[in-house]
């Protein structure tokens, strides 16, 4: 795991700027930095190295000379060893690292191309230089949990881990006014848009290739991202629960693997439950909650994780936040984003306690999306109930889960809806085009590589923390997925399918009431304790400048929640971050 940075130009690149660049990343790989400059000069490879995977022998960039293949990978391979054996028996090539998925990606990539990514079980973003094609490829695994933005130019090329170390580098960016809009509608923003017009993310399961002789860049989906199988199980539910556990332990499993000792996130719910209980099986782990008390209690699961953590007899760590510190912590939070992010800040608090102690973290980042993600599909089947011959509508949906248009939020309030175009969304769904599979397809599509995953990203990684994601796991998916949605989703029961697949298993506590995770009383902390910092940010002329919001915004949702209103607390809680991350950057 590590910060990687790649340039690539027609003429000579600017190797200060990629070590300036580098610098700025140093965060994401705390134990050594690497630099690696083409003979021709034309291209640079920079990184700075998370060491977790065998760590004597794994130093970035790695090069093979003969080849003319230099690469910088951010992320861990499981199925590297398998992979590795593959190669050493069909080509017979030889390694030069004991255990190194740098460079079984390397080495793939040599005999198999673009072609060898679909074989890659994990989670990667990865710069190859390939120096006989004169190129520069970089690519993101199909789930989008490792990240990669790039700025291009006629000439050249800059790609980096994240959208603040390319920022930071240059001056007078414009603001993308439709990246903007995006985030105040949804609470992030996907790709290829960042809030600057010319720096882009590259979207989940794509690849990008940049030639060194024309400058031109391609984009598109690297061969073998879809999961779509067309083969839907159809088996009694005793065998799919039998089959279930087996393949969700053996990603417990793989994801396990680590030079370094891990540890887990436990929030209180099923799904890192689930982890924590087939991984306590062969040996005690260290567990982690974050939760508030006093006043603030409602929002903590601390007694959930509590009774989970006796059962399963883990050595267990309470992370107990005080929101005040939050006067000081959230500007520094929304810096690290570099841009507007309204997402899970209290993982702030998590990975900042575990690196102490831990680099590696696993977390239950995935489940929702796969299971249900809190019956979304039911809210939006009973909201339209009364359309006839009713379908997924992507406005209609997003209005629901993102602008609670079922609360009575007028939309209209907004200045500018911004329509995601999921024309290049991969296909999680194997051909099923019912509503409720179009909605799970969907999430998979935005709320998890740019809302969770993303926030998980960058607020581990600041700390040198590598937040793992075992539900993400591609067997594992890959097997939920072909699982009709009938039988995989309980209207009644909540996770029910993963709970029973379990079976003895999942330890016998009662996790039926609402699920608050790692939540933050976001109420409170406008109301209350950054009282004096909201009053300042959110007037009602900060609101008409930015043209962002109508002008009876400020009336109908800021007086009325001032007045007590709850209904609409994350679209205010996305205004105010706004004004927070645009007094900044002014």
């Amino acid at each position: 795991m590590c910060g990687i940075v790649g340039y690539g130009s027609l003429t000579k690149v600017d190797n200060q700027l990629i070590k300036n660049i580098n610098n700025k990343q140093s965060h994401r790989g705390p134990d050594s930095q690497g630099l690696y400059i083409s003979n021709c000069k034309k291209v640079s490879l920079a990184m700075s190295r998370l060491a977790i995977l065998d760590i004597n022998h794994g130093h970035q960039p790695m090069t093979l000379n003969k080849e003319q293949l230099s690469i910088v990978f951010n992320g861990e391979i499981f199925n590297s060893s398998d992979i590795k054996n593959d190669i050493v028996q069909n080509f017979n090539d030889k390694f030069f690292s004991s255990h190194s998925d740098t460079e079984v990606i390397l080495r793939l990539y040599k005999h198999k191309g673009v072609d060898s990514l679909k074989e890659l079980n994990g989670m990667f973003s990865f710069i190859i230089f390939d120096g006989k094609s004169d190129k520069l490829i970089f690519a993101r695994d199909r789930f989008g949990i490792k990240p990669l933005v790039f700025k291009k130019t006629r000439n050249s090329i800059l790609i980096a881990s994240e959208v603040q170390a390319i920022s930071n580098s240059f001056k007078n960016l414009k603001m993308n006014k439709n990246a903007i809009s995006e985030y105040i509608n949804f609470g992030f923003i996907s790709a290829p848009n960042t809030v600057y017009n010319d720096i882009h993310k590259l979207p989940h399961g794509n690849i990008g290739v940049f030639c060194l002789k024309t400058g031109k860049l391609s984009i598109s989906r690297w061969p073998g991202a879809n999961i779509n199988s067309n083969k839907i199980i159809k088996l009694p539910s005793t065998q799919i629960h039998k089959t279930i556990k087996h393949t969700f332990s053996n990603a417990v499993e793989r994801w396990q693997q680590s030079d370094e000792d891990i540890c887990y996130s436990l929030s209180g719910g099923k799904d890192a439950t689930s982890i924590a209980a087939i991984a306590s099986k062969k040996k005690k782990i260290a567990t982690f909650t974050v939760g508030y008390k006093n006043k603030y209690e409602n929002w903590s699961e601390f007694q959930h994780a509590r009774e989970i953590s006796k059962l399963l007899k883990t050595d267990h760590t309470e992370i107990e936040v005080d929101l005040e510190s939050y006067l000081d912590d959230l500007p520094k939070i929304i810096s690290m984003f570099g841009e507007p992010f309204g997402g899970g800040l209290p993982s702030f608090n998590l990975f900042k306690e575990i690196s102490k102690n831990f680099k590696v973290v696993m977390t239950g980042i995935g489940a929702d999306e796969l299971f249900g993600n809190y019956l979304r599909s039911k809210r939006y089947n009973n909201f339209y109930k009364n359309n006839q011959n009713l379908t997924f509508n992507k406005k209609k949906y997003t209005d629901l889960i993102y602008l609670n248009s079922d609360k009575g939020f007028n939309t209209n309030l907004i200045g500018h809806y911004y329509h995601i175009n999921n024309n290049g969304h991969l296909n999680f769904n194997n051909n099923d085009n019912s509503i409720e599979s179009q909605i799970c397809n969907f999430d998979l599509n935005t709320q998890l590589p740019y809302d969770f995953l993303h926030m998980s990203d960058i607020l581990s990684m600041n700390f040198g923390v590598e937040a793992r994601t075992p539900f993400l796991d591609l067997e594992f998916v890959k097997l939920i997925t072909s699982i009709p949605y009938s039988q995989r989703i309980d209207l009644k029961n909540y996770k029910s399918l993963l709970v029973n697949s379990l079976g003895d298993d999942f330890p016998q506590v009662d996790l039926s009431g609402k699920k608050f995770g790692f939540s933050l009383p976001i109420s409170f902390l406008m109301r209350e304790i950054m009282r004096s910092t909201f009053d300042r940010l959110m007037k009602k002329k900060n609101f008409l400048k930015l043209k962002y919001f109508t002008n009876n915004f400020f009336d109908d949702v800021i007086n009325n929640f001032l007045n007590g209103d709850n209904r609409f607390l994350e679209i205010i809680w996305r205004a105010f971050i706004l004004q927070m991350w645009i007094q900044d950057e002014l």
